[in-house]
């Protein structure tokens, strides 16, 4: 993987980038508004709950591999770092990720020049996505094994 910083003309920026910045923006201020019951529950404003929209989980009544990444989120936003993880164990690294995002795209829109360009080899890509399945899968089979759902 090869990271740089590009300064480009800013009526070259990709259309993708507004795209990415507001479901970056939705899924943060989604987070906000929510609000978190414990680590295993989250409820609209109003009190609510929110039930699961996993398709694993509503028919086979197991938790799919990206059940709880809602409530890590919402726990991350109000510094719940323990309910975080437990509600799903990358949450709070996918959520700083996210953060990142924000940040970025922000950053871009606002007339940012600088853009990270970042170059993967196809042999260093095929890890990255290994890496990341392996870890999803990890981290659904240690919650299944540990009965956080």
């Amino acid at each position: 993987m090869k990271l740089s910083f590009v300064r480009e003309n800013i009526n070259q920026r990709p259309k993708g980038e507004v795209w990415l910045l507001l479901t970056s923006w939705s899924i943060l201020i989604a987070s906000y508004v929510l609000k978190p019951v414990g680590w295993q529950a989250v409820t609209l404003p109003n009190g609510q709950a929110v039930q699961s929209f996993s398709p694993i989980h509503f028919i086979t009544k197991i938790p799919g591999p990206t059940c709880g990444l809602t409530r890590s989120f919402v726990n991350m936003v109000r510094l719940q770092f323990g309910d975080a993880f437990r509600a799903h164990f990358l949450g709070p690294v996918l959520f700083g990720l996210l953060l990142m995002a924000v940040f970025y795209y922000t950053y871009r829109l606002l007339g940012g020049k600088r853009r990270i360009h970042i170059s993967w080899s196809k042999a260093g890509l095929k890890i990255a996505y290994a890496s990341g399945i392996v870890l999803l899968l990890g981290a659904w089979i240690s919650k299944l094994i540990l009965g956080f759902y």
